[in-house]
Parts: C-alpha cells; structure tokens; sequence
C-alpha cells in the first residue's frame, strides 16, 4: 500500500514539530512564545492535508477523523494562548476529538462484520483501564487538594474517561481493519494518553523540566501515527 507524499508530509511535520518543541524550550527560558505561534498553527492542516490527499474524505471513517484533527487544531490554539481561563476550552475542544475518533472507531468495527469476543475484549480493557484507575487516584488528591484547581475536577475526569474510552475502541477495532492500520492507531491512541497524562502531572501535581518538549513529542507522535493509521484504513477497507 503506497501513501501519496508520506515521505515530504513525514519531513515536513517533523520540521515544524521540532521548531515547535525548540520555540516551547524558548518561551519558558525567555518568555517569547513567537515560534510557538508561527509552528502550532501549522502541525494539524499539514496532517489533514496527508489524510485529503490519500482520501479525499471519501467514507464516514474519512470525515470523522479528519473532523476530528479540526477540534485538536482548535485546541491547540486554545493552549497556545498560555491562559488558565482558556484551558478548559482547549480540553473541551481535544474532548469533542475523543468522541469523534470513538464514533470512527465504533463505525469501523460495526462495518467490519468482525466481532471480538467478550473475554478477548475484557482482557484488552485491563491495560487502559488499570492505566486510568492508577493516574486518577494520584491526580484526585492534588486537584481537590488546591482551591485554584479545584473547579478543572469535573472537566478533567470527563476528559480521562472520554480518551481511555478512545484507546478501549482503538484496541477492539483489531480484526475490523488492516493489522498496520490497528497497530498504528493503537500506538496513536496510547500515546495520545501519555501526552495527555503529561500535562496532568504538569499541570495539577507539579511542573517538571523540559515537560513541554515531553508533551508536544508524544502528540505530535500520535497524531501522526493515527493519520496514518486512518489512511491505511481507508486504502485497504474502504469502511
């Protein structure tokens, strides 16, 4: 299966991805968020351009995904911005994303004809499900714990639900589409989580060095390998 201009999308996401992370390295030791304005804007357009020029949106699964890369476009700048105020906006925008991917993710399964077992789905829940219990608990004290952070209890927990719930179907779409396409979504979504749970601990329990570099690595990382997964999809499927 051929990806229609992988290699020059692959180099030049990567390029903005780096200059992105360097101007977040930049910002905190200076304060100059200007290549963070200049880079962030670009990462999803160049990653729904990949998705339009190996679709062209043509199924269900094309459109919900690439909806999907709009609402984290959204919140991406909603982040960018640096603004407490604005912080929920962002996750709510990266929270209509989840969904969206769950919706393409339940439509891609019901399409298939293929269905896991309920032990085989049992035991792929454990992980993300062991995942989530384990990084609430230790979230829960720190974000009831302070006034200031109090009121971000209901979002976030919605949030951490709505994204493991993302990486539950991501898993269960094995046997409804191409190994590569389940893999690299699989991997997408994990990582997903990672990043996300970064800004968590970064957030609520305590700032550490170089987390922003930590941060836009693993979603940059994601998102890229859930666009891929995506267009593998639809070149061998068509669901």
């Amino acid at each position: 299966m051929k990806l229609k201009a992988f290699i020059p999308i692959v180099i030049l996401f990567s390029i903005i991805s780096a200059v992105e992370i360097w101007g977040e390295e930049i910002y905190l030791k200076q304060g100059d968020p200007m290549l963070i304005f200049c880079t962030k804007p670009l990462l999803m357009p160049v990653l729904m351009m990949f998705l339009w020029l190996n679709t062209k949106f043509q199924t269900r699964f094309d459109k919900l995904i690439i909806t999907g890369f709009f609402f984290a476009w959204i919140g991406d700048m909603l982040l960018m911005v640096k603004n407490d105020d604005l912080f929920v906006f962002g996750l709510a925008s990266f929270l209509i994303c989840h969904v969206l991917y769950i919706i393409a993710f339940i439509g891609n399964i019901q399409r298939s004809g293929y269905k896991l077992s309920g032990i085989n789905k049992s035991i792929l829940a454990l992980l993300p499900l062991f995942y989530l219990i384990v990084l609430y608990s230790y979230l829960y004290p720190h974000i009831v714990g302070k006034a200031e952070t109090k009121p971000f209890l209901i979002p976030v927990s919605v949030y951490a639900v709505t994204i493991v719930t993302m990486c539950l179907f991501a898993l269960w779409r094995l046997g409804s589409t191409n190994r590569k396409s389940a893999a690299l979504i699989i991997l997408g979504a994990f990582t997903f989580v990672i990043s996300d749970s970064l800004i968590a601990l970064n957030k609520f329990v305590a700032p550490f060095e170089h987390a922003n570099l930590f941060i836009m690595f693993t979603y940059c990382t994601a998102q890229l390998w859930i666009a891929t997964g995506s267009i593998l999809h639809h070149q061998k499927s068509k669901n």
